[in-house]
């Protein structure tokens, strides 16, 4: 890859200057990692969200929830915004979403070359609309959930329409034959992903290598204070556990009840109703 791809690739990952993403690539070999690493060691830092995150530049967010087995989300790239707001764009993706709910399709590949719109193939179909926009369009991903066996709640913002969003986030729930208890919570806590991007569901999913990378980070940022040991073990503890509170949704302050983690307005809730349901797992995507 050559030197502009990585600066590119680094920018986007970091949101650091031009200058700063060469100086890290020529002090690292253009290792793209390592430079992020030293990067964030030498205090130069940036959001691990930002690196971690489902993003791509310019698109939107096609999802949809019509069945009652599947729950698909399509990421389509454009070249720029404005071909977003096209009606005619918002009709192509309501032709996507109608054939997905046809097929049992299970990845990407498949859906753009496996199916058909009427007697059109997916492919066609694109190939007919980028010549009708006068732009690039791209699926980029396609996800697929299995839901029959959840209770699952979704967030959209910067909507354009009940499908089509900037931000989507969803969180899974065991299936519970009483549900509706959970729904106000489900709704804020979807809300509260899409709004504080968590990367962990709790601090037992956090790899053991991710924490040995930020103690590494940590120590060498603490290494040129003037502090005695003791004080020095003191924020280097802060700094882990600030880590894990700000990235785990489960420790994270609660969207519409900030003096109170995620973990404890779910526990009330457990304790309230007399129940016991799971937050099985979650899922942001976002297009800035």
């Amino acid at each position: 890859m050559i030197i502009s791809e990585k600066i590119k690739i680094l920018r986007k990952k970091t949101s650091i200057s031009f200058k700063k993403c060469i100086i890290a690539l020529n002090k690292n070999n253009h290792d793209i990692n390592k430079s992020i690493l030293w990067l964030r060691k030498n205090n130069i830092d940036y959001d691990i969200k930002k690196q971690n995150s489902n993003n791509c530049n310019v698109g939107i967010i096609l999802s949809s929830n019509f069945s009652l087995k599947n729950f698909f989300v399509f990421i389509i790239r454009s070249e720029t915004n404005f071909v977003i707001q096209n009606p005619n764009f918002i009709d192509f993706t309501k032709k996507l979403l109608s054939v997905i709910n046809l097929y049992n399709i299970n990845n990407l590949h498949e859906f753009i070359n496996s199916t058909k719109y009427q007697c059109t193939s997916i492919k066609t179909l694109i190939k007919q609309y980028i010549n009708l926009f006068g732009e690039n369009i791209n699926i980029y991903k396609l996800y697929k959930f299995y839901i029959s066996k959840y209770t699952y709640f979704t967030y959209q913002h910067n909507k354009i329409n009940d499908n089509l969003s900037k931000i989507l986030s969803i969180v899974f729930f065991s299936k519970h034959p009483k549900a509706n208890f959970i729904s106000n919570f489900g709704k804020k806590l979807a809300m509260h992903i899409a709004a504080f991007n968590p990367i962990f569901l709790s601090r037992y999913d956090i790899n053991n290598k991710v924490i040995k990378q930020e103690f590494d980070i940590f120590i060498t940022q603490l290494f040129n204070l003037k502090k005695n040991k003791k004080i020095l073990k003191s924020i280097l503890k802060n700094k882990i556990e600030s880590f894990i509170t700000n990235n785990t949704l489960l420790e994270q302050c609660f969207i519409s009840e900030k003096s109170k983690s995620v973990k404890s307005i779910y526990n009330d809730i457990l304790i309230k109703n007399k129940c016991n349901f799971c937050i099985k797992k979650f899922f942001r995507y976002e297009i800035k």
